[in-house]
């Protein structure tokens, strides 16, 4: 099956609209989730500071994957760089970020849990973009799917190519923007956090 940019543009629209509900969806719940252990504990400080490693991991990821499509996604096959990886290198980045900001509330099972949710949103959604790139590229694109892993990297399989393409600022400093909003969840988490430990806060369910 495949399907037009009309409908691709609609699937992408509608994709970014579930993400918004998820992150205040989850945000919501930090109101009456708390971690377990609090920031007295060695426990909580590393999970925090993995957190802010998988939250810059995300942000270098996103951005090399910028330098090499640019505004090019739907209209040239990119297959080098961390495209070479795995198809969806951005999808895969934005899921590192998520874990990277459930870690930062301390808690290691609300990290996975936000994982967990930002993978089913983009596992549906690829799918559909799949489609439209059977579509738009055939043969050429079904050769780069039985080479190319989905998600999980195949650093076996990685090609530089002739290095980053052609991106223009506008690309750029979306990728930025979006980083921008990983980063916000430190100060966010911390407040949040604070406000539990003071009692401002109802601690309905704590997790590790």
């Amino acid at each position: 099956m495949t399907i037009d940019e009309r409908t691709l543009g609609r699937v992408q629209a509608r994709r970014r609209q579930v993400v918004v509900i998820a992150i205040l969806t989850v945000a919501a719940s930090l109101l009456v989730v708390a971690p377990r252990v609090t920031g007295d504990s060695p426990y909580h400080d590393w999970i925090e500071f993995a957190g802010f490693l998988a939250i810059l991991a995300a942000i270098c990821l996103r951005l090399w994957c910028t330098l090499y499509i640019g505004d090019r996604k739907s209209d040239e096959l990119v297959t080098t760089g961390p495209y070479s990886l795995c198809r969806n290198p951005l999808y895969v980045g934005s899921m590192i970020g998520a874990v990277g900001v459930g870690l930062q509330t301390g808690m290691a099972s609300f990290a996975l849990l936000c994982g967990l949710i930002c993978w089913a949103i983009f596992a549906v959604v690829v799918r559909r973009e799949e489609a439209f790139l059977h579509g738009r590229f055939g043969p050429i694109y079904a050769r780069y799917c039985a080479r190319t892993p989905r998600f999980w990297p195949r650093f076996d399989r990685y090609d530089e190519g002739a290095g980053a393409g052609f991106f223009t600022t506008r690309s750029l400093k979306k990728t930025l923007r979006d980083g921008a909003v990983f980063l916000l969840a430190l100060p966010l988490t911390e407040l949040i956090e604070n406000l539990h430990e003071a009692g401002v806060l109802p601690a309905l369910i704590s997790l590790y």
